[in-house]
């Protein structure tokens, strides 16, 4: 009985050793793509991008209501109004990522870009239509979702796509998700 015991214990070990070889495998890889400076720019931005970009959008039909823009509910709502937008933008931009001269990093620039200049926007909007306007906007900016795989791509290659994806999405669910509770 003991020594068949034993053999489960060498066995467990065993398998254990072979987990934690490749867990450090896998982290030595991470560590090797977050040493990339694109790509930690790349991370980086998509952090503070989903930080900022979504927590406005929980309030503004709020916001709309508290400055009298709007009484009682909307026929449309702005949350509705930025969905259908992002549909469009992610079409449309993944569209543009076909055109050959078009610079993947360039494009996602421009939506960062166009997300903050759009939320600038917002506190000095004084109608319902300008937030609507806004809301469109930043769903069209919000689109994308769709040029990041593409850019990583470029940036990390192909063999690579799926972990550099992963670890994008990390950051960028882990700041949409700490972006309300900071918000207030």
């Amino acid at each position: 009985r003991w020594p068949r015991s034993l053999v489960s214990y060498v066995a467990l070990v065993q398998l254990v050793k072979k987990k934690q070889k490749e867990y450090s495998e896998y982290l030595h890889s991470m560590a090797e793509l977050l040493q990339n400076r694109v790509f930690l720019a790349t991370c980086v931005s998509l952090f503070t991008y989903c930080l900022g970009a979504y927590t406005p959008l929980l309030f503004l039909e709020d916001l709309a209501q508290r400055e009298g823009l709007i009484s009682g509910i909307s026929i449309i709502p702005l949350v509705s109004i930025m969905s259908i937008a992002a549909g469009v933008g992610k079409l449309l931009l993944g569209v543009m990522m076909d055109i050959r001269w078009m610079n993947s990093i360039f494009l996602y620039a421009f939506t960062l870009l166009g997300t903050g200049v759009s939320l600038l926007i917002i506190p000095v909007t004084r109608n319902y239509a300008g937030l609507q306007v806004i809301s469109a906007l930043l769903g069209f900016f919000s689109g994308n979702w769709s040029v990041i795989p593409y850019m990583t791509t470029k940036v990390v290659g192909m063999d690579r796509l799926t972990e550099a994806f992963g670890i994008l999405m990390f950051f960028g669910g882990f700041s949409i998700m700490l972006g309300p509770p900071v918000a207030g």
